[in-house]
């Protein structure tokens, strides 16, 4: 199981680049070069999580189950809710398309992955520091795509 998070470890490898410090304790990846070098080199499984990351200003910890899911090789867990906690499970093995929910037949699975993401979501919920920084009124970009290309977003765009 690869993911985004492996591209910054491996480009480093590549360029003969050191990740030390700092760097190397935020980066979450791992370097692809052993499986560029040979597909069937030794990659251990490991649980990658994925989480909408949107929600109203200091409802962090309300929003803990919207739009998250945990993944392994084998198994997804998806909670495809707001955020009340009602997990799916599916078996991308034998179900690549997630057409059918495994969750009653595999329990155990499913305890073992909530478990690891609440880990997980315990882990960064500290570490959220804009979590009630207040943003512009409007938009930075949009104002210079306007001032750019002149005119203004309609009523209805905005």
């Amino acid at each position: 199981l690869t993911a985004h998070v492996d591209v910054l470890p491996t480009l480093a490898e590549i360029a003969g680049v050191k990740l030390t410090g700092q760097l190397a304790r935020q980066v979450e990846g791992r370097s692809l070069v052993p499986l560029l070098k040979d597909p069937a080199a030794p990659w251990p499984d490991r649980i990658l999580f994925t989480h909408q990351g949107r929600w109203p200003r200091s409802q962090a910890e309300a929003s803990k189950y919207r739009h998250c899911s945990v993944r392994t090789t084998r198994w997804h867990l998806v909670c495809d809710t707001n955020g009340e906690k009602r997990w799916q499970l599916f078996d991308v093995k034998a179900d690549p398309g997630e057409q059918h929910d495994v969750a009653a037949h595999h329990p155990d699975v499913v305890r073992e992955l909530d478990t690891a993401y609440d880990r997980w979501w315990a882990e960064i919920l500290p570490c959220l520091e804009n979590e009630n920084a207040i943003g512009p009124p409007e938009n930075p970009f949009k104002v210079l795509y306007w001032k750019q290309f002149g005119g203004g977003p309609t009523p209805q765009a905005k």
